[in-house]
């Protein structure tokens, strides 16, 4: 073999390699923020709802201490209810859902079973009315025949 051939071989490995070391990578550093976000996300909710009272109260170091127990004491109860919500909520809509079916069309299905796929209770957190996923907006996207209608009409102020 050439020079030339030895050093084209030696590129190609070193290209291979390096794709393939950028491919493991990136999914293992995936992995880890999702496990991380994961563990973050029951915490999430319980941090916001206590910054929005300690906000409010404004409670003093020696109140901060007192709280850390009270909530520490409720955290539990919270997220049980939260549970429970979501599974209740669940139930309902797979209850409307299988009232709906013999009324809607073909189409109509369609539209809410792709809806029910994106995201079960609406818009994604944060996104105003833009989906990431889709790439659309989400009112244009389910609206029949995806036209955007007429502003809704403001009632006369008197």
């Amino acid at each position: 073999m050439n020079t030339k051939t030895k050093s084209a071989i030696l590129l190609l490995v070193t290209l291979v390699i390096g794709i393939i070391s950028g491919v493991l990578g990136s999914r293992l550093y995936l992995q880890h923020r999702m496990q991380k976000f994961r563990a973050e996300r029951g915490e999430r909710g319980e941090r916001f709802f206590r910054q929005r009272i300690e906000q409010l109260i404004m409670p003093t170091p020696d109140q901060s201490a007192a709280l850390d127990s009270i909530f520490n004491k409720f955290q539990p109860q919270f997220i049980e209810l939260n549970i429970q919500f979501r599974n209740e909520s669940k139930s309902l809509l797979d209850s409307l859902h299988k009232q709906l079916e013999p009324v809607l069309t073909k189409e109509q299905l369609e539209t809410l079973n792709e809806r029910r796929r994106m995201r079960p209770f609406g818009r994604p957190f944060g996104r105003g009315d833009e989906n990431p996923m889709m790439g659309k907006p989400l009112r244009q996207r389910f609206r029949p025949g995806n036209k955007p209608g007429p502003p809704p009409e403001t009632p006369p102020q008197h």
